[in-house]
């Protein structure tokens, strides 16, 4: 007689969000093994209308002040709901887009599973609403950060290496993008409230919200540069270079003895460049990419690894406003330093036996200060 056997259903919202912040390595082994599904609908919008109720509750209730009318913000956290999910959805086709550049396997599924569940995290934070005094805590979403590291080598496949310049990449398009988004549903939010009865004070008016927060390890988020951030997508200043003109930032040779062997340039999520070198056996990589005004933003999260083996290390470090990276598999031979800076990334990864020195010594040739000064003109 055959038995059938019942596929094992995947675990309820909240038990999965709980896991992922709790056991997050074994969590995301679990993601991975599952299925193809659609994590938008059956996980990101339940938390999503959790925190966007949390905001209405508490701006239009709990808050103690006077606010715009309860439509008013009905119909801001609505459309705010509907661009988180549209930011994600994006950004995971970028990153799938992205993913044969960091020798990752492209899994567009996956991809979407790896944006959604890393965004536990913030949806979690967006409860802090319901008590807008409170409302500050909803930083501790930049645990998603640490969800998205994590979840990486899991879901896409991405070798230790090319783990950090293929976050930082994600990174870079999700706040860009976060912030063209936010800046279309602030306008969008705006032109219907006007048709809406106002108070006599307005929320922005009423609540003094503080210009930083405090994270772990001393560092603080500049939350006034993320409010430029907005403003500057707004008004068209994240507007992408022509690639041809970072590709010219290549030079023909590195350090080392290593000769350009082949360089493209493109548009395709931002305006970037990339040099191929060699040196025999040693081969080396070199990418710039437009990255925006997110320097600041950037430096300012909490260190996303600190590891050292036997196998080698990663580290990052902020220091004047950039955020500084490098790594190091004795394993494989491979070697990354990477430095996000105000509006470009410059990163040079290494193969073959490359030593973290000769990386630091081809993005020091270009050099980030140089590319900054460029960039603004």
């Amino acid at each position: 007689m055959a038995l059938e056997v019942e596929a094992a259903q995947p675990p309820g919202v909240f038990s999965r969000a709980r896991d992922l912040i709790l056991k997050p390595q074994a969590e995301w082994d679990t993601i991975a093994a599952e299925p193809e599904e659609n994590p938008y609908l059956r996980y990101a919008l339940p938390l999503a209308l959790l925190a966007a109720l949390a905001h209405v509750v508490g701006y239009s209730f709990l808050g103690g002040y006077e606010t715009k009318s309860l439509f008013a913000n009905l119909i801001g956290v609505s459309l705010q709901l509907l661009g988180t999910l549209a930011n994600l959805y994006i950004v995971a086709r970028f990153a799938n887009a992205l993913a044969p550049r960091f020798a990752s396997q492209k899994n567009e599924n996956g991809a979407h599973k790896l944006l959604v569940y890393s965004a536990t995290a913030m949806f979690l934070g967006g409860l802090f609403a319901i008590y807008p005094p409170l409302a500050p805590l909803a930083i501790v979403g930049l645990y998603s950060l640490a969800l998205l590291w994590i979840g990486l080598p899991r879901i896409m496949k991405t070798p230790e290496e090319k783990r950090f310049p293929y976050m930082a990449t994600i990174v870079v398009i999700w706040i860009v993008a976060g912030a063209v988004i936010g800046a279309g549903v602030g306008a969008a939010s705006g032109a219907l409230v006007k048709f809406l009865p106002s108070s006599s004070a307005t929320m922005s008016e009423s609540v003094q919200l503080p210009s930083a927060a405090a994270l772990p390890g001393g560092a603080s988020l500049d939350l006034a540069e993320m409010a430029r951030l907005a403003r500057a997508a707004q008004t068209g200043e994240l507007r992408p270079l022509d690639p041809q003109r970072l590709k010219n930032f290549l030079p023909q040779t590195l350090p080392g003895g290593f000769t350009l062997t082949s360089a493209t340039s493109g548009a395709d999520a931002g305006a970037h460049a990339q040099g191929v070198y060699a040196n025999g056996p040693l081969g080396m990589t070199l990418r710039i990419l437009q990255t925006g005004r997110i320097g600041e933003i950037a430096a300012s999260a909490p260190e996303l690894r600190s590891y050292e083996g036997a196998d080698g290390y990663a580290r990052t470090n902020a220091i004047d406003g950039r955020l500084y990276g490098e790594s190091l598999n004795t394993v494989t031979g491979a070697a990354s330093y990477v430095i996000i800076g105000y509006g470009v990334m410059l990163s040079a990864e290494g193969t073959g036996g490359v030593l973290p020195d000769q990386a630091r010594a081809a993005v020091e040739t270009v050099g980030i200060q140089r590319l900054e000064r460029e960039l603004r003109n």
